[in-house]
């Protein structure tokens, strides 16, 4: 017999997969060097294979070195989406900085129910924005559609994410994520 769930228990999943995967940061500062990096939207879905890493990220203001951090830090996002998109928690906690031990066992939770339930859900790029680049810190403004559907019940999320992400052994990760205003 197919489990379902009330709308209701629906949207709080959806919520859940786009905030309580990481962190969450009460206050975020602003350091390092703002970028003029022309980012282009995203219009593909971010299961498509191509994704975020792919996309044109030149400009005539970036040197080689904010090139290889520009890309590496798409990579992380990219990571990130193909994760929550295939509810794979082990591939989200591979871009996050710190993961607690109960932070992990919710991730699974969360993921197990999704799919015990038949939930689909995914998460779309919009668009992606570099707020600020220095050597070893980045924030970044992604615009996002959360999706989640079950049966004939449906609930879609809109909304914007500044991620701050900080460069160690040569790798870029996600410290934290706060959502913003539109």
């Amino acid at each position: 017999m197919l489990n379902t769930l009330p709308l209701g228990q629906l949207i709080r999943i959806s919520i859940a997969i786009g905030t309580a995967l990481f962190p969450l940061a009460v206050t975020i500062m602003y350091g390092g060097v703002h970028a003029n990096a022309a980012i282009r939207t995203v219009p593909e879905s971010t299961r498509d294979p191509q994704l975020i890493a792919n996309q044109d990220l030149f400009s005539a203001n970036i040197n080689r070195q904010q090139q290889a951090d520009i890309e590496g830090i798409y990579q992380t996002l990219t990571q990130r989406y193909r994760g929550i998109n295939e509810l794979n928690a082990e591939r989200i906690e591979r871009t996050l900085l710190s993961v607690s031990v109960a932070e992990k066992a919710f991730n699974r939770n969360l993921f197990r129910e999704l799919k015990a339930n038949h939930v689909d859900s995914s998460n779309e790029v919009l668009s992606i924005e570099l707020i600020s680049l220095s050597k070893q810190n980045a924030m970044v403004k992604v615009e996002e559609i959360l999706r989640a559907r079950q049966g004939n019940q449906s609930k879609e999320f809109k909304r914007s994410l500044l991620f701050k992400m900080v460069k160690t052994n040569g790798l870029w990760k996600i410290i934290n994520f706060v959502e913003t205003p539109r």
